[in-house]
């Protein structure tokens, strides 16, 4: 059994505070990771940033001018010696394979991606003004984020343990996962193979500070021209020195505490941090189901339906399908933390997740296309094969209840096929055998795919929260003699 890490990485606010090089301003930050590599048979990185689209992806690069988050995290992903997982939740509410909505993302870039100057991760307007793009269910809480890509790797590797760590620079956000996982039940939502899920912020949040004042703060210090300035030369120097890790003793954030990486303790009693939580549920080999039907659960609930969500046509959406029709561009942001229930089901239910997009248990001797519940009697129940599209998690609870009741259906159909053969009533010839096809559902017809020559639809999407901009120095007590390497 061996130990696998995943780390998440948000993007505005955390990896990106400033404008300039990505490595360069998260240098010691990203080399304290990278010399944690020999505790670890692999380790992978994630696209953590709510820029889960390319919408999402290019508004906020033009309104934050710093570039797609795509090339970038894939570029601090090589610089640490971690695979990069190019999964997106865009991927997942259109049933495309992973990480094709990232080659998508990087189709529309301006440059070669290759090129390390600035303008190689803008947005070229005329490759996607016109364009439909596919789109995702934006949840404000990460939630359903989170809970993909650890389900990705814990069912990529179900035989290994799992250290999974998430950076977010917004404590609202890491507050409200840590509360919905402090209930027992909703544990049984990460894998038994999640030894540790780390929740942290980053840069670090001082305990002292609520997150308004620290807003404010960051703010104030990182628009500093003369802060930028000394970043500037610090890049200019280094290069011209051929070190690029190297720092000036001067280049230091005041009101800010020593480092996490050089004083532990200093982290527990001045910045803010979260126990690890460990995993109780199975895994999941069919999670992009799980998501879809905890999406539409959140959708039916009563705090989210108050919110009145429409889509871009402004019709009213009461159910997965129709937010899937609108390409899942809604008027109001969702919130999964807060409108979530463990074990509820929806009333429609997403259609079934095709079979060559699930991940294969080391268990199952079905081929790749064929669906991976139990095959299917003629005479099997509607009940029961509506059981077998329910998420993983939920079949448990329910496994018993299904038997007991097939069991006193066929009972019932013995006693009535005697009493009809007792009275030699002669029926109407039908066919034996109920329907075999699933009952229809209001508003489930499947998807068609979306590629890149659809034209986007003319839309006012909900404006997202804009990220805070700050910068945290994060030194090792030897990052004088780190080096990166430079293309």
């Amino acid at each position: 059994m061996a130990l696998i890490r995943g780390i998440s990485f948000d993007f505005d606010g955390s990896l990106s505070r400033i404008k300039g090089d990505i490595i360069l301003q998260n240098l010691d930050f990203l080399n304290f990771i990278r010399a944690q590599n020999h505790k670890y048979a692999e380790t992978y990185a994630f696209i953590g940033s709510n820029r889960q689209s390319i919408y999402d992806d290019s508004m906020n690069a033009l309104s934050n001018k710093n570039g797609s988050c795509y090339p970038q995290i894939r570029k601090v992903s090589d610089y640490i010696g971690a695979k990069f997982d190019p999964f997106t939740l865009t991927d997942l509410y259109n049933n495309l394979k992973s990480g094709e909505s990232f080659k998508l993302a990087l189709s529309f870039l301006k440059n070669d991606m290759l090129n390390d100057n600035e303008e190689s991760y803008a947005y070229d307007p005329s490759l996607i003004k016109q364009r439909q793009t596919p789109d995702w269910l934006h949840d404000e809480s990460k939630l359903s984020l989170l809970l993909a890509q650890i389900h990705k790797l814990a069912s990529e590797h179900p035989e290994d343990e799992i250290e999974f760590y998430f950076y977010d620079d917004q404590k609202k956000i890491l507050d409200r996962l840590n509360a919905f996982f402090s209930i027992p039940e909703n544990r049984r939502l990460l894998p038994k193979n999640l030894k540790e899920l780390h929740l942290i912020p980053y840069p670090d949040i001082p305990k002292e500070l609520d997150e308004k004042d620290t807003l404010k703060k960051n703010k104030k210090r990182d628009s500093d021209p003369f802060l930028l300035a000394k970043l500037d030369n610090l890049k200019i120097e280094n290069k011209a020195d051929g070190n690029l890790s190297k720092q000036p003793d001067d280049f230091k954030e005041e009101n800010v505490a020593t480092s996490a990486y050089s004083k532990k303790e200093s982290l527990e009693t001045q910045f803010i941090s979260y126990p690890p939580i460990s995993g109780i549920g199975e895994i999941d080999f069919n999670f992009r189901q799980t998501v879809q039907t905890m999406a539409a659960v959140c959708i039916e609930s009563e705090r989210y339906q108050n919110t009145f969500p429409t889509d871009f046509k402004a019709n009213l959406v009461r159910s997965y399908a129709q937010a899937e029709r609108g390409n899942f561009v809604l008027s109001t942001v969702m919130n999964f933390a807060l409108d979530y229930v463990f074990g509820l089901i929806p009333k429609v239910f997403p259609a079934p997740v095709p079979a060559e997009l699930k991940t294969l248990s080391l268990e199952s001797t079905l081929p790749l296309h064929e669906p991976l519940a139990s095959r299917l009697e003629v005479s099997e129940p509607v009940s029961s094969r509506l059981f077998n599209f329910l998420p993983g998690f939920l079949k448990s609870s329910k496994a018993k209840e299904e038997k007991d009741k097939e069991k006193k259906e066929q009972e019932e159909h013995l006693k009535d096929k005697k009493k009809k053969s007792a009275k030699k009533i002669e029926p109407r010839i039908t066919s034996a055998q109920p329907d075999t096809q699933l009952p229809s559902l209001d508003n489930s017809s499947p998807r068609s795919p979306v590629t890149s020559e659809r034209f986007f639809a003319v839309v006012s999407k909900p404006q997202r929260d804009s990220s805070a901009i700050s910068l945290s120095a994060y030194r090792e007590s030897n990052s004088d003699n780190s080096e990166i390497k430079h293309n």
